[in-house]
């Protein structure tokens, strides 16, 4: 007993003793602005006040407990799909939670927290999922997905067409039977829902592709008669005041784009008059105008008045968020009102005035919802493509706050923003000098920080006129003074717009490394400026020789002797030339310039790993190097601390068999696997996950510690974007052992003459470390940050940049 007190003290003077910086070494960092990539929606518990949940289309979801302001990442051991679309919580009970996904039906009995699968409806996508508020047993789901593409993993296939049903539990989503509600084939995509309680709570109406449907029992169906200048889809219903209905179908006008909005009186399953445009206020002169889900609040308010709003649905439709508030006319046959604008972007054109974040606001209202009426006052909350927002629908002009993130401070007459717990999602690299930090979003390209990745300014994208929509790759050519931070943009999400001609190159000289720093155009572009042309996708410099880079685009790999010379301020005097064509243009490549031999490059795509010789001043030699691979990743080459040779990491696999972690000891003559998926599966196994499929091994790097050569990969399921952890492996030559930390279970091999121990490093939640647990790395970097010391970045699809220390 004595020990044991002495240990708790004897931990509790170490903490004490740790600074901040030490503190936040324990686990991963999130080092995001903050946001969920395209939201696919934003949901309430209308049993637990402030609790509410955000869903993403790459990192799963969010819970959070306090109205908004905080954030915790959720189901990321259980669940085993990224793309997640909504969600109900049980009436009455906040412990049971159904969740729609790209990939079937997930049940939870913790509130949110850990998932398993619903094995008694198909494994398609579900975007609806409603709980009735009166009789809480009862739940429906329909299969949808919004504007996503239900097929975006090939290998994974699902069909979008087939019998027209909806899927009904009575025992609060235990068991479920599948109900027809229209005869033959056709979409299966349901859009929206509303219940029927004049029906004794039984009946439901709901709109789909095919059209807008009835039943008065739950098992009996009708087709509703469209409006006479409708056509399918129709994408809301929402049930007003009394036998009062909104709805939303697409226009059939062939002048008119977009969709129309229309009320009807229902009763007893029939439509009492033909359906008339409700539309007073909204813009329909604007092209594409797709409104939808009109959404009813729960609040009283004065006069019988009804507060009722309306977002829009395509991505196309990026307009502003709607309400009205809405009354019976005379007669209690229908509604009056007039639409008008409750949310924009302020400006000097209009009188809102709000502060909205590090995001450009662009209102995509697609998913929002009233605040339940058992919580303390009514708001409305929103998503605006990435992130969202909160405000009064009274006071809707100045009430607005930004919920995805929090504003941090004021650097130089800049504003910075911290995230509340969520990440920034996709992301194609990261680097830093000093205080300075620069990391590479898909759409908003460019985002910086200046204290170190604590706080972001808003992003290149549109604080300057570049053009751009995505950040691809950083270089930082220390070695100057001052330092130099290269950028690669490019137009176009995730490469979608790659030619010959998309793709720019941006230098930042870091002076102050201070907002007043400035980013310039110095190669690339439609006129291929200085000889660099395509999308790049790398960046790398010589170690021997830092003024010489090479850069690998869509069109090929570029070098150039003295980066400098197109740098601002400079002589002009050389330009980038080709070194090697890319054998299929569109290949993501990654470059790197051997540590010990200036004359030998080191390229990756996707599909080829190459070792490229420099023979003379104008010509090289590119010779495919041999991997027991089907499919490449990110390679790495680092000098061993053992031989002082190069050590070349690769990790790879994808849809076609098991790949892992395999290094080189003697540049790419042999290649000995480290961590395979049955090593990774061991140390973290999920129970989600089909031991038949496979994993992919993303994101190698290595590095030298006082415990040997080591490396960092992650594995994933690429099938689903579902990451499975972060691993760490220590390589030796023999006859030393490399050995674990004492805490950690170990795996040990002996492959060839080295000696293996292989860890799991994705850590545990204690730390806020559920980040990590959720990564498709796309890229991996050894940086010393002034946050942290020596740490390992990762830049990922699903949760943005997180880092931690290697110590």
């Amino acid at each position: 007993m004595v020990v044991a007190v002495k240990l708790v003290v004897a931990l509790e003077l170490i903490l004490a003793c740790l600074t901040p910086a030490q503190a936040s070494n324990v686990g991963w960092r999130n080092l995001n602005p903050g946001a969920g990539g395209q939201i696919q929606n934003i949901v309430p518990d209308p049993n637990t006040p402030g609790r509410m949940f955000m869903l993403s289309d790459m990192e799963g979801l969010y819970r959070s407990d306090d109205f908004g302001n905080s954030y915790n990442y959720v189901g990321q051991e259980t669940l085993g799909v990224s793309m997640v679309f909504d969600l109900g919580v049980q009436t009455g009970n906040s412990s049971r939670v159904l969740l729609g996904t790209s990939y079937g039906l997930w049940r939870s009995h913790n509130g949110g927290i850990d998932y398993e699968p619903v094995i008694d409806v198909p494994r398609l996508s579900y975007a609806l999922v409603r709980y009735h508020p009166n009789t809480s047993q009862t739940v429906w789901v329909g299969p949808s997905w919004y504007i996503k593409n239900p097929n975006k993993y090939p290998h994974r296939p699902q069909p979008i067409t087939g019998d027209r049903v909806l899927h009904v539990s009575h025992d609060g989503g235990m068991t479920f039977n599948t109900v027809s509600y229209a005869p033959g084939t056709g979409s299966l995509q349901v859009y929206d829902l509303a219940f029927l309680p004049e029906t004794n709570n039984a009946g439901l109406a709901f709109a789909t592709d095919s059209g807008l449907f009835i039943s008065l029992n739950g098992k009996k169906f009708q087709e509703l008669p469209l409006p006479k200048d409708a056509k399918v889809p129709c994408y809301g219903i929402a049930r007003v005041v009394e036998n009062n209905y909104l709805v939303t179908c697409a226009s059939s006008e062939s002048n008119f784009t977009g969709n129309h909005v229309y009320q009807g009186q229902l009763q007893n399953g029939k439509l009492l008059a033909p359906w008339a445009r409700f539309e007073q206020g909204l813009p329909l002169s604007t092209a594409n105008a797709t409104f939808w889900r009109p959404t009813v609040s729960e609040w009283a308010a004065p006069g019988g008045v009804v507060h009722v709003c309306l977002g829009t649905f395509k991505s196309g439709g990026r307009f502003n968020f709607y309400g009205v508030n809405a009354s019976l006319a005379s007669g209690r046959s229908s509604i009056t009102g007039t639409w008008t604008t409750i949310l924009e972007q302020p400006s000097p054109n209009n009188d809102f005035s709000f502060e909205y974040g590090w995001l450009q606001l662009i209102v995509l209202a697609r998913h929002f919802f009233f605040t339940p009426s058992t919580w303390p006052s009514e708001r409305i909350f929103v998503d605006n493509g990435e992130g969202w927002l909160s405000g009064d629908f009274n006071n809707y002009k100045t009430s607005w706050e930004v919920k995805y993130c929090k504003y941090a401070s004021n650097t130089s007459g800049l504003q910075t923003w911290t995230n509340r717990g969520t990440a920034s999602t996709f992301n194609y690299d990261v680097n830093l000098h000093a205080n300075y930090m620069v990391q590479g979003q898909a759409d908003n390209a460019v985002v910086e920080s200046f204290d170190g990745g604590v706080s972001w300014a808003n992003p290149l994208e549109w604080t300057h006129n570049f053009g751009i929509n995505d950040g691809d790759a950083f270089w930082l050519l220390d070695h100057l003074d001052p330092p130099v931070m290269l950028a690669a943009v490019a137009a176009g999400y995730d490469g979608g717009w790659q030619s010959d001609d998309n793709g720019q190159l941006l230098a930042k000289r870091l002076h102050c490394h201070c907002p007043a720093d400035t980013w310039e155009l110095v190669a690339g572009t439609a006129s291929h400026l200085n000889g660099l042309h395509g999308r790049m996708y790398s960046i790398a410099g010589d170690p021997q020789h830092p003024n010489r880079v090479v850069i690998a685009s869509y069109s090929g790999l570029f070098w150039i002797e003295d980066i400098t010379t197109v740098l601002p301020g400079g002589d002009n005097s050389s330009a980038f030339t080709t070194i090697q064509q890319a054998p299929n243009k569109g290949r993501r490549w990654h470059v790197q310039f051997d540590p010990t031999d200036s004359k030998l490059i080191w390229a990756w795509d996707t599909a080829a790993a190459f070792r490229i010789d420099q023979l003379d001043n104008t010509h090289w030699n590119a010779s495919q190097v041999s991997l027991p691979h089907l499919r490449y990743d990110w390679g790495h080459a680092w000098v061993s601390k053992g031989s002082a040779t190069t050590w070349l990491a690769m990790g790879g696999g994808k849809f076609g068999g098991p790949q892992g972690l395999t290094f080189s000891p003697d540049k790419g003559q042999t290649w000995l696997e480290l961590v395979n998926q049955t090593d990774a599966l061991t140390l973290r196994p999920m129970a989600w996950f089909n031991e038949s499929d496979y994993l992919s091994a993303l994101g190698a790097l290595g590095f030298t510690t006082p415990a040997g050569d080591e490396m960092i990969v992650s594995f994933a399921y690429e099938l689903l974007a579902r990451g499975v952890g972060v691993f760490r492996c220590i390589v030796n030559p023999l006859p030393t052992v490399s050995v674990c930390p004492r805490d950690q279970i170990c795996i040990h091999k002996t492959v060839g003459n080295y000696s293996v121990a292989t860890y799991d490093w994705t850590g545990t939640a204690t730390y806020g470390t559920a980040y990590a647990r959720h990564t498709v790395i796309h890229r991996a970097r050894y940086l010393d940050s002034s946050l942290l010391g020596p740490s390992v970045f990762l830049a990922t699809q699903g949760v943005g940049v997180i880092a931690r220390a290697v110590n």
